[in-house]
């Protein structure tokens, strides 16, 4: 049986595998959102009139923006192995919540891959606040997920 630290430890563990998680999952987007904006000043480039030395600026300006646009993939081929390899390290069963913030990011979590980790719950230690309680309610449903509070206790 493990001894009470270790057990402490290893559920910080898992709630750290669930943050880290979630900065991938929100930086994969900012990439993605990044690599569309550049794809629209490509077209927008190549759509635009010009003479023939404001064409050879222009092509200068696409190649650049290509240049951002390859780069930004890479990152994001990157990015989206480093969370397979994450997500395999989350499990079902019970995450212990310390603060506020370990309950926010358990609730985006389960905005994401509840349908993945059907038997995920969490256990907060120590009680919240009655006010971040309410807030991370609200949070909750904007997220979708109505029946928050009985995945945590």
């Amino acid at each position: 049986m493990q001894a009470p630290h270790e057990i402490e430890v290893a559920q910080g563990i898992k709630v750290a595998q669930l943050r880290k998680l979630l900065d991938l999952y929100y930086e994969i987007r900012r990439l993605r959102d990044l690599n569309y904006d550049t794809k629209d000043k490509i077209r927008a480039l190549k759509k635009a009139p010009t003479d023939k030395i404001e064409a050879l600026r222009t092509k200068d300006k696409i190649k650049a923006l290509s240049d951002l646009y390859d780069e930004t993939e890479v990152e994001i081929k990157a990015r989206q192995v480093e969370y397979i390899k994450c997500q395999t390290g989350i499990e079902d069963g019970l995450y212990v919540l310390s603060n506020a913030l370990d309950v926010e990011a358990f609730a985006r979590f389960l905005s994401l891959h509840a349908d993945q980790y059907p038997r995920v719950r969490a256990s907060i230690n120590g009680g919240l606040a009655q006010d971040d309680k309410k807030r991370l309610s609200d949070f909750a449903k904007e997220l979708g997920i109505d029946s928050f509070w009985m995945l945590v206790n």
